[in-house]
């Protein structure tokens, strides 16, 4: 049998090829996963439960001067979330919170959330703040918000290239929350 040494430059050269090719095949798939958004369909939430989903995130994220939590189709974020990472029981408690709720501010306004004005709206949502479910709406609203092309290009201040690294500068001279710049 031969004998196979192996020096240090020889082992670092192969990982640096393995670890480059498990990264290219991940960028690869992102690559290929882009056409999901367009051919996304519903997994387990009603058309109606994702449109009260959306108006609530909408209240989460308004549209001001960038747009809002519906228009970075969070509701889909949030169904997908509750999909892949939740507990089968989580997600039903999630659900059913969402339709109590609903009934609940439909009882109180005597008309459906969706046909309320937004002062009467706000008015339930101030209710529902200490339920068990409105802080994972907000957590999954607002991750998904900020992580969609919407959010991280329009409402932070997304440079896909950054330039240098200045690690000491004034705070006024920074701008909006930065996903990869951190000065002007």
């Amino acid at each position: 049998m031969q004998n196979m040494t192996i020096n240090r430059r020889s082992a670092l050269k192969h990982f640096s090829f393995l670890a480059g090719s498990t990264l290219s095949a991940s960028a690869l798939m992102s690559v290929f996963n882009l056409s999901h958004a367009a051919t996304w369909q519903p997994l387990f939430l009603s058309a109606p439960q994702r449109e009260w989903l959306a108006e609530l995130a909408e209240h989460i994220i308004p549209s001001t001067d960038t747009p809002g939590a519906k228009a970075a189709q969070v509701e889909r974020f949030i169904e997908q979330m509750l999909w892949d990472c939740y507990a089968e029981k989580d997600r039903q408690q999630f659900v059913q919170s969402l339709d109590d709720f609903s009934q609940a501010c439909e009882q109180q306004l005597g008309r459906a959330f969706m046909d309320s004005t937004k002062e009467q709206q706000i008015q339930c949502l101030q209710q529902v703040q200490d339920q068990d479910f409105f802080p994972v709406l907000k957590e999954l609203t607002v991750q998904g918000y900020f992580t969609s092309e919407i959010g991280a290009t329009q409402a932070l201040s997304y440079v896909p290239i950054p330039g240098d690294y200045l690690a000491c500068i004034p705070y006024s001279n920074t701008k909006a929350a930065a996903i990869t710049e951190g000065h002007p």
